[in-house]
């Protein structure tokens, strides 16, 4: 972006924050002895600390009650995961399954009634959820599951059946890094916080968004150009000119881009924020390398270095096939920003790979 156009990219920021003036971040104070700042590990050539935001929609309604009226944060799962071992001693183990890139714990539940037989003895059912970063409800669907089927046992004839003659396996955030960065910074990421040079120049994560005015919020910003140099164009349904359409490539008055500015001088701005591997396409089944040398294109771009390379999708994979009497898969975070699944009825130390079978009756 030419200094010209960074002049203007200014100038219109502050026309489209005027513009956004009536819509109210829900950013709330830091809280007493809460870090103001968030660091992700890993080394990059840009920044590593990033502002905590403290959201109303992460905030309990009151401190220590259990609502489903908010996303509730790694932090937060973690406490009631706790909570809830200390209440159902009988029903409930949790336990460190793995640790994360960024050295994070990630906890897993596992809920049966242990007076009727280990859980290993048991036909059992995994749910996992969150990793994509921006997918939270991918996380309050498992974690809402294994809520009401704690604290519906012994009161409803059919849960209760369930966790006495089956196991139910809960990792709810198997992505604890990106989670955390999504849900307590103003930062937005693909998946997981590991690196990568998302625009090929040599660098990691040197040009992240800037919450420029300080709300809390990564929104967009218009940058008025030359008349035919932009793509999109005031939309004249609005009477107060902010709302923008899309127009032919060259026909527009405008250019629409991520709020802040081109770190790295190359005429982009945003291209290459915090991470860029996604987790979703580091599993075995139908992986491909990110570059290959015909140049045909028999590449996916984020895959990994080589199938689960990520510590997040191989200790995944290694405890199910360690676990055989695991004989449904039910994995939160497909594709879609809401609690979409995957429904899996794995074969014999392996899975389905005729498409994903769906499930009907699994529990029977």
């Amino acid at each position: 972006m030419s200094k010209k156009r960074m002049l203007l990219a200014w100038i219109s920021l502050v026309f489209c924050l005027t513009a956004y003036s009536g819509v109210q971040a829900q950013v709330q104070p830091a809280p007493e002895g809460q870090d103001k700042y968030w660091r992700v590990p890993g080394y990059r050539h840009g920044p590593s600390f990033f502002p905590r935001n403290f959201l109303v929609e992460t905030t309990p309604l009151v401190e220590g009650e259990w609502d489903f009226k908010h996303y509730h944060t790694n932090t937060e799962m973690v406490w009631w995961y706790k909570k809830w071992e200390k209440e159902y001693p009988d029903l409930v183990d949790v336990y460190v399954a793995a640790q994360s890139f960024g050295g994070l714990d990630i906890y897993q539940v596992t809920l049966t009634n242990k007076k009727t037989g280990p859980a290993t003895d048991k036909p059992a059912m995994f749910l996992d959820g969150n990793r994509h970063a921006g997918e939270v409800t991918a996380a309050e669907s498992p974690f809402w599951m294994l809520h009401h089927m704690l604290t519906n046992y012994g009161k409803d004839a059919e849960i209760t059946r369930l966790v006495d003659n089956f196991a139910f396996y809960f990792r709810c955030k198997n992505n604890p890094d990106g989670s955390m960065l999504y849900l307590e910074t103003a930062q937005t990421l693909r998946s997981t916080i590991r690196p990568y040079d998302n625009d090929r120049d040599g660098l990691l994560d040197e040009d992240p968004a800037e919450d420029l005015d300080g709300d809390g919020f990564i929104r967009q910003m218009r940058v008025k150009v030359p008349k035919g140099e932009g793509n999109y164009v005031i939309d004249e349904r609005d009477s107060k000119g902010r709302l923008m359409k899309r127009a032919p490539e060259g026909e527009g008055d405008y250019i629409v881009v991520t709020e802040g500015i081109d770190n790295d001088k190359d005429g982009r701005v945003n291209e290459d924020g915090i991470g860029g591997l996604d987790l979703h396409r580091n599993y075995p089944e139908n992986w491909r390398p990110m570059a290959e040398m015909t140049g045909r294109g028999f590449t996916q771009g984020g895959a990994g270095a080589f199938p689960l390379s990520e510590p997040e999708t191989r200790t995944l994979v290694v405890f199910l096939l360690e676990n055989p009497h695991i004989s449904i898969m039910n994995t939160h975070g497909h594709d879609g920003a809401d609690a979409s699944a995957a429904a899996l009825h794995l074969a014999e130390r392996g899975t389905d790979v005729s498409g994903g079978s769906g499930i009907v009756q699994a529990l029977r």
